[in-house]
């Protein structure tokens, strides 16, 4: 008796994702705020340091994704709201103003990669108001309240751009397709996505994050710091 031919699964999806570092440039008249903030608060020349860090990174992450083939891939991009002509034009003119994050996702654009609406705006727009009640508000009381209402919302605000990301992506990525997230490494995604979308990491977050927790400490150790940075700045192994 012939046997029934096996059930042929579908193809899991590839996502390639990296947590990212957000450059002046992302973040417009609030990145130029945080910018002064973290010459004020830690030297120019350690500031200029971590801005070569940044640089660095972001040059590994483009060399890679330049080999990579770019015709149908799906780009998820941090706080990108909109998808279409409108995402693309912002993609434009936050690469103009020197963003390395978006100048690679116009590179990738212009070899055929589709980019899509990511995040809730509602939820992109509760974040960046609460930063801005941060760095505006006049003296250090006013700040230290603004901050604790900021840590207070956080995670709860993070859950659920984690949770709009998340179905973003099962909408958008086909079996068999390909994406390429870029997200912060806060962020929490790609645990929750299921075994039909294979994750492939350009960069560890996990040293993403102990790089952002030392470089904030007081009495932060300078050698440990470098061998954070020089591990972001690595080249991405294929």
């Amino acid at each position: 008796m012939k046997q029934p031919a096996a059930t042929r699964q579908p193809a899991a999806a590839c996502l390639y994702y990296s947590p990212i570092i957000h450059m002046e440039a992302d973040l417009g008249s609030l990145g130029r705020e945080l910018d002064a903030r973290g010459q004020a608060s830690f030297g120019k020349d350690f500031w200029q340091r971590h801005q070569r860090t940044v640089e660095n990174f972001w040059r590994s992450v483009q060399t890679f994704l330049q080999k990579l083939p770019a015709e149908g891939l799906i780009v998820f991009q941090d706080g990108m709201v909109v998808g279409g002509e409108v995402g693309e034009r912002i993609v434009r003119e936050v690469a103009k103003n020197g963003s390395l994050n978006f100048q690679i996702v116009e590179e990738l654009l212009g070899r055929g990669a589709i980019l899509v609406q990511t995040e809730d705006l509602a939820l992109v727009k509760a974040e960046r108001d609460r930063l801005l009640r941060i760095t505006q508000a006049a003296g250090t009381g006013a700040k230290l309240r603004a901050y604790l209402a900021y840590r207070l919302g956080k995670r709860r605000l993070l859950r659920q751009r984690d949770a709009f990301i998340s179905r973003r992506i099962l909408e958008e990525l086909k079996p068999g397709g390909r994406g390429l997230l870029l997200l912060g490494a806060e962020h929490r995604v790609i645990p929750t996505l299921p075994p039909t979308v294979q994750a492939v990491a350009l960069k560890d977050p996990k040293v993403m994050r102990a790089y952002h927790t030392l470089l904030l400490h007081p009495r932060r150790d300078p050698r440990e710091l470098e061998r954070l940075a020089g591990l972001l700045a690595a080249p991405v192994e294929e």
